[in-house]
């Protein structure tokens, strides 16, 4: 192939075609859940117990296993830790768990039964075989904190923390 070949191909992309290309990319990202207050589907909130005690959720969506949200509570934990004038945190309580809703189908879901009697005779029944179906799941991660000024046994160094997984949790769902 000549380079005359080449320069003959060089035209306007095709705007139907560049937003066919770019469309699952916008999915994606409108999809993910950024790391951030809580928004309703996912996100980190927190209540004041006293002036050095925190409890913080982070609440994980359909995207998020439980280390995930365990890392971006920790994360926030360290956040607030080092907002609040303290260099280091100690978990005291840990209430997190898996969030599953169930549906009800009732007879939306049903399967046929056909019996035969000793007799000869045709017995057809409906029945729901499915009962109640997970509808949505996601993990709830709850942890109550004291901070600390200096390091004690089991504390967490919230810059260090903040330092080594900053792009960890800015790159996961």
């Amino acid at each position: 192939m000549s380079i005359n070949y080449f320069n003959s191909m060089k035209t306007k992309p095709d705007k139907k075609m560049v937003i066919l290309l770019l469309m699952p990319l916008f999915v994606f990202i409108s999809c993910s859940a950024s790391y951030g207050p809580l928004n309703g589907s996912s996100g980190y909130s927190e209540v004041e117990i006293d002036k050095n005690t925190i409890q913080v959720k982070y609440r994980g969506n359909q995207h998020q296993n439980k280390d995930a949200v365990r890392m971006r509570l920790i994360y926030r934990c360290s956040e607030i830790t080092l907002e609040s004038g303290f260099e280091h945190f100690i978990l005291i309580k840990d209430d997190s768990y898996k969030h599953v809703e169930k549906r009800e189908f009732g007879n939306a879901d049903l399967s046929f039964e056909t019996t035969t009697s000793m007799s000869g005779g045709v017995n057809n029944r409906v029945k729901s075989d499915f009962g109640a179906q997970d509808a949505d799941a996601y993990f709830m991660g709850i942890f109550t904190i004291r901070m600390l000024k200096y390091p004690e046994a089991r504390s967490i160094n919230s810059k260090s923390f903040l330092q080594e997984n900053n792009r960890a949790v800015s790159l996961r769902y």
